[in-house]
């Protein structure tokens, strides 16, 4: 197991289960976030300090060194990503460029469904951010009955001329993705397909939407919570777990068909949506190549 943090990383008492408890003889106050977080026990407060001695060596980073931004920027992903989950975060460091930003808290409730609205807000990423296509954010939680997988999803498509696509297995970002991205854009497509032809804006029998038509504007965040990940690679950021394809897939298909059902003026949005990306696409000549590129367009995925 790693060192703990320089300056140190806490829970608040009687927050933290067993398995901290444990992490916290074998090796000081630090393992108690990254167990905590990792295997999602119901810990309610966390504070972080990075100590006047130097930047902490976290479980979060692989480098030793990272400016007050950078560290505020992960803990805001770990607050959407266990709602409820209340972050306080204090930089003591002198000397350092961003350092005396006093401290920041967070803490946000509506989960992976308020990342979304970040991402494509003034607040977000809002250079490459469209104005929302539809009302509301799409998003839904499902956990198995045996409690070994559970999937969140959130999803908006925008004006944008790009997607973007995140997922986190266990809180960590994959960056390569895996198989829980997999099943999200294979019942996704297939989803948008199917009804884009029932609702006759494709002819019945003609070429099926991309996962880029599909995709085009997108922006969506999927998270997997596993009792045994396995990954691709040395990165350890793409997911390897067949049984995650196969839940994620079946949640996003049922979840989704039934948001679809219920809101219909917004899923005529959104097929039409995927239809003018269709067109565009084969406009500029090269259906190989997407019209729009994002960051999800860069990856091998299902129904490209």
């Amino acid at each position: 197991m790693q060192d703990a943090p320089t300056g140190g990383s806490r829970s608040e008492p009687g927050h933290v289960g067993e398995q901290t408890k444990e992490a916290d003889r074998k090796g000081g106050p630090g393992h108690t976030v990254l167990i905590a977080l990792v295997l999602a026990v119901p810990v309610t407060k966390v504070a972080f300090t990075v100590g006047g001695g130097g930047a902490a060596r976290d479980v979060f980073f692989e480098t030793t060194h990272h400016s007050g931004s950078t560290l505020w920027q992960r803990f805001q992903e770990l607050a959407h990503l266990i709602p409820g989950l209340s972050i306080s975060f204090t930089d003591e460091r002198t000397g350092d460029d961003e350092a005396g930003q006093g401290t920041v808290r967070r803490v946000c409730r509506g989960g992976l469904r308020d990342f979304v609205s970040l991402l494509n807000s003034q607040e977000g990423e809002s250079a490459q951010a469209g104005n929302p296509a539809h009302a509301g954010v799409i998003g839904f939680k499902e956990e198995d009955p045996g409690r070994t997988v559970s999937v969140e999803v959130a999803l908006q498509w925008t004006t944008s001329a790009q997607d973007r696509l995140r997922s986190y297995a266990n809180t960590h970002r994959t960056y390569e993705g895996g198989t829980h991205e997999q099943g999200f854009l294979t019942a996704l497509a297939a989803l948008v397909d199917t009804r884009a032809r029932e609702r006759r804006l494709l002819p019945e029998h003609g070429e099926a939407l991309s996962g880029h038509d599909v995709r085009a504007g997108l922006t969506a965040i999927v998270s997997v919570m596993h009792h045994d990940l396995r990954f691709e690679g040395a990165t350890r950021t793409r997911l390897a777990n067949a049984d995650v394809y196969t839940y994620v897939e079946k949640a996003v298909r049922a979840h989704l068909t039934d948001w679809l059902d219920n809101n219909p003026e917004e899923a005529d949005v959104i097929l039409r949506h995927a239809v003018a990306a269709a067109l565009a696409r084969k406009a500029s000549g090269r259906d190989d190549v997407p019209a729009w590129r994002g960051d999800a367009c860069h990856r091998s995925t299902p129904g490209d």
